[in-house]
């Protein structure tokens, strides 16, 4: 791609949105979960259109209009086409990104950031100079708080991804983590002796069906009062009974609700799967949500796990008094 401007003097998004538009190329948006929706109406916003959706699994239909390719389809349109590919899809970004690359895809493959598409209004991050450099400055502060090498490289990667909105640096700081974690995605294998060394207070946002608990106690920690927050009712119903299976309902609470920055009632999309969404906007189902400060007020809390799908902010916003 040819780059005709002055990159100092724009902001990261208003950079890449100009390489975007200037490459000369078909934009397709790999990924069709319901979050992307806004895509073409903020790429209309810079001159630019989506041309193709994309997904692995939710090919041969329309997508709010725009037709969807499977991955076969889209490797022999690269063929014929100069590409842009804007990976959507958060969750399994390392395993498409490679499975685009085994398809031979010749096309430039970008991860849009996940905060892209929380924001409706013709205003995104680090579209100016000045948010961009506003933003280097706080990671170069958080940097110094980092106690360890691999937590100094997962950031620098995070930051690198962020301006760039490229994969590459997304994937790297996965390698990393999976490294120096032993591979666990909450309970990394350098916390054991900590976790182990006495019952512990835990409260797990997004507890699913329990699985993260009874991974804990096969871990071998064992639980001082603790609490699981699910809204979803079908994970609600088997997060019960998995407590009760494991005889931890003396212990662990079992909580219907969702983790947010203040206790009220907001939508949620549940269908019982692990990437269920809480939401101000979006519809749903009415769904009751807490913040940790008010409802474990005066509690101690040793270990906070948070799974909820976007929500995060918000909850540790909420949580500001119980961390401290």
């Amino acid at each position: 791609m040819k780059e005709r401007m002055n990159r100092s003097t724009l902001g990261a998004m208003e950079y890449f949105f100009e390489i975007l538009k200037t490459s000369g190329t078909k934009i397709v948006c790999y990924g069709c979960s319901p979050g992307v929706s806004s895509i073409p109406d903020i790429l209309s916003r810079f001159g630019m259109k989506v041309d193709y959706f994309a997904d692995t699994y939710k090919h041969g239909v329309e997508f709010h209009g725009y037709q969807v390719l499977s991955p076969s389809k889209l490797a022999a349109l690269d063929k014929r086409e100069s590409l842009s590919i804007l990976n959507t899809t958060c969750a399994w970004g390392k395993e498409i990104y490679e499975g685009l690359k085994k398809l031979g895809i010749r096309g430039r493959i970008f991860t849009l950031p996940v905060c892209f598409f929380d924001f409706d209004s013709g205003t995104l991050p680090l579209i100016t100079a000045e948010e961009t450099d506003r933003f280097r400055e706080d990671m170069a502060a958080v940097r110094t708080r980092l106690m360890d090498d691999p937590s100094r490289q997962v950031l620098d990667m995070f930051e690198d991804a962020r301006l760039t909105c490229t994969p590459e640096g997304y994937i790297r700081a996965l390698e990393i983590t999976e490294k120096f974690s032993g591979n666990q995605q909450y309970l990394p294998e350098e916390l054991r002796e900590w976790l182990t060394a006495k019952p512990l207070s835990i409260a797990d946002c997004g507890a699913y069906t329990g699985d993260t608990i009874e991974e804990m106690a096969e871990w071998g920690i064992s639980f001082a009062e603790s609490w699981c927050f699910e809204p979803d009712a079908e994970n609600f119903t088997g997060l019960k009974a998995r407590i009760d299976r494991l005889e931890l309902q003396d212990k662990v609470h079992v909580v219907k609700s969702g983790v947010f920055s203040k206790t009220r009632t907001l939508c949620f999309n549940g269908t019982g799967l692990p990437s269920n969404r809480i939401s101000e906007s979006e519809s749903g189902e009415p769904v009751a949500v807490v913040s940790l400060d008010e409802y474990l007020a005066e509690k101690h809390v040793d270990f906070i796990k948070m799974d909820i799908e976007g929500a995060e902010m918000d909850a540790l916003v909420g949580a500001a008094c119980t961390i401290e």
